[in-house]
């Protein structure tokens, strides 16, 4: 996950942070893929999870008590 304040808004810090975390993920662990976690509304961290590659997943799920959830997944390229 990550926070970044509304002052770093709009920069590319948070794609940046994306694309060395599937690096490090997908060279270093060798993982096959990697899903992320989106409360569907959330305009902006789905925009960055498609600028990254990432496309949805059928379905969304629900933890009690807490906003609908939608998954992201990529594959290695």
């Amino acid at each position: 996950g990550y926070q970044i304040s509304r002052n770093y808004w709009n920069q590319g810090f948070a794609t940046e942070l994306g694309k060395a975390g599937l690096d490090f993920g997908f060279n270093q662990w060798k993982l096959k893929r990697i899903h992320a976690f989106v409360v569907p509304g959330h305009h902006a961290s789905i925009q960055v999870l498609q600028k990254l590659g990432f496309h949805l997943l059928d379905g969304s799920f629900m933890i009690e008590g807490e906003p609908p959830i939608e998954m992201y997944g990529i594959d290695p390229e």
